[in-house]
């Protein structure tokens, strides 16, 4: 399950080199497409939507992809990616000690070794956990809010285009297309869902803290998620009648 975030990277790659020749993007435009197409918002957005869909026992599955292929993808191929299309050399002692301090991969392993040894939280501790996971979309989305500039829309609307169709449309056909004969009902549903959602919020923030074009970095994060609340539910509906 988790390849399947590295088989997104890779479809978005071959996708942005084509733009990058068909459209003659620059450097700092095609690297920002790269990481904001090709990887998805697979928890904050594939966590709610998919148990929405199919119940919390999806979870165990959704978790997997996100840490084990969306997280080290970002934290992998994506810096070297970010480094390469702003003219920097990837360094990879920064690479490893950004993926090792990165907290959701810090709570993703004390988790594990906790459910290897058999403990588990509290009870009172469990319910702390869960409300405070649920302010995590709202923050999420109140940050992309404050980022929003109704100009960018205006000056980046081709290459935006271009990320949107990739994101939310050619992503989970590509998905779709790759594991149909390796996965089945619900894990195939999951991964093609995952396929689709909306772009992940710290690569938006890792191209444009690397100046590859930050307004159309913010510009597909505000209007991705928005955006994949419609396809998603669309993608839902396709799977269930062609599974069905």
């Amino acid at each position: 399950m988790a390849s399947v975030a590295w088989v997104c990277f890779f479809g978005a790659w071959v996708w942005v080199r084509f733009l990058q020749a068909r459209f003659s993007l620059n450097r700092a435009t095609t690297g920002c497409l790269l990481l904001t197409s090709g990887i998805g918002n697979t928890s904050f957005g594939g966590i709610p939507l998919l148990t929405t869909f199919y119940g919390p026992e999806v979870l165990s599955e959704v978790i997997i992809l996100d840490q084990l292929g969306s997280f080290l993808v970002l934290s992998t191929l994506g810096l070297v990616a970010a480094s390469y299309y702003a003219g920097k050399q990837p360094n990879a002692r920064e690479m490893a000690k950004r993926a090792l301090k990165f907290p959701p991969l810090m709570c993703f392993v004390v988790v594990a070794v906790m459910n290897t040894v058999d403990l588990s939280w509290p009870q009172s501790f469990q319910w702390f956990w869960k409300m405070l996971s649920l302010t995590l979309i709202p923050a999420a989305l109140v940050s992309v809010g404050m980022q929003i500039k109704l100009t960018a829309f205006r000056e980046q609307k081709q290459a935006l285009a271009l990320g949107l169709t990739y994101q939310l449309v050619l992503s989970p056909m590509f998905i779709w297309l790759c594991y149909s004969s390796v996965l089945s009902g619900r894990s195939l549903a999951v991964a093609v869902l995952e396929a689709s959602m909306a772009t992940n919020v710290t690569s938006s923030i890792v191209a444009g803290s690397m100046g590859l074009n930050p307004r159309l970095a913010t510009a597909m994060v505000s209007s991705s998620i928005p955006l994949s609340l419609v396809t998603a539910p669309v993608w839902f509906l396709v799977l269930e009648y062609f599974q069905g």
